[in-house]
């Protein structure tokens, strides 16, 4: 298999396992002070999305520095973040969709407010672990290189 395949073919294993929506931890920095908080998210062709009121600390961090991660159990993923608008935009029809049957509740509650918005993250690094044969690697996609590795741990 050539690189392009199997990096496409991991790349999308990664999502597969993640489903359709997960709580993330989510990490921001800014003038060199990290953040992190619990995110409610859904994906949708291999990029994130979480809803947020534009007024919160994340909402303001992610404008002076997109370069965002997140966690989900042992999956790590580095990308950039964007706000792709309001969730009743007709541009985020599907999001909305998917957010809703996801997150019923936090959709009920808090999608009308007139300062949410759906960011979106768009990968350019995966790293989790793995075992082989009972034996720890580190599983590496790279979205700018197109490529995947699988280091031996120890």
């Amino acid at each position: 298999m050539d690189d392009v395949k199997l990096f496409q073919e991991k790349s999308g294993a990664v999502f597969r396992l993640l489903g359709d929506y997960k709580v993330g931890a989510l990490a921001t920095s800014v003038h060199d002070h990290p953040s992190v908080r619990s995110v409610s998210c859904i994906f949708i062709n291999g990029e994130i999305f979480f809803q947020t009121d534009r007024m919160m600390a994340k909402a303001g961090q992610i404008r002076q520095n997109n370069d965002v991660a997140i966690c989900f159990d042992n999956i790590q993923i580095s990308g950039v973040c964007e706000d792709i608008g309001h969730p009743f935009s007709p541009a985020n029809s599907d999001v909305y969709s998917l957010f809703q049957k996801s997150y019923p509740k936090a959709a009920a509650k808090y999608s009308g407010m007139a300062n949410e918005c759906f960011f979106k993250i768009t990968p350019y690094f995966i790293q989790s672990w793995a075992y082989y044969d009972g034996e720890p690697h580190i599983e590496v996609i790279d979205y700018k290189k197109k490529q995947y590795r699988l280091q031996k741990y120890i």
